[in-house]
């Protein structure tokens, strides 16, 4: 299996970077594990909670909460609206990913945890279309930012 630390090496060469690399990682983590579901759940925490997985996800906040605060410039709008909106939808995508991931692997016990519970109303906040007084919700995804450590 290829490294989890740094940049991933696949055979033939290819090297893939973070913050995509967890993505990577966790397909191929997949082809290789037998769907016994001890090995496979063992499997997919460990890349879950892979620091190069951790440091993806704080980047993508971070980057996540400067984009939303970008988007309350009607200038930049004008200018870089569709990169703006691309990169948020991007980022969303990813999250949904991980919530996803982490729901699979600990199934009800996800929502044991408050931090769980308050990552997955936030993303599912942001699936809401924005329109009318539930636009300011989706404003809640800069919050969590502050479960950074």
């Amino acid at each position: 299996m290829p490294s989890i630390d740094n940049a991933i090496v696949l055979p033939g060469g290819a090297v893939f970077a973070y913050p995509l690399q967890w993505i990577i990682l966790l397909g191929e983590v997949m082809n290789q594990t037998s769907f016994a579901p001890q090995v496979w759940r063992q499997r997919l925490e460990a890349v879950l909670d892979a620091p190069v997985v951790q440091r993806s996800l704080i980047a993508l906040l971070l980057l996540n909460a400067v984009v939303l605060g970008l988007e309350t410039s009607p200038a930049l709008m004008a200018n870089w609206g569709d990169w703006l909106r691309l990169t948020n939808q991007v980022i969303l995508a990813v999250f949904v990913l991980e919530i996803s991931s982490r729901l699979l692997l600990h199934r009800l016990a996800f929502f044991k945890d408050p931090w769980n519970v308050f990552d997955f109303v936030v993303v599912a906040i942001a699936l809401v279309p924005a329109s009318g007084p539930l636009a300011v919700l989706r404003a809640l995804r800069v919050l969590r930012v502050l479960r950074l450590p």
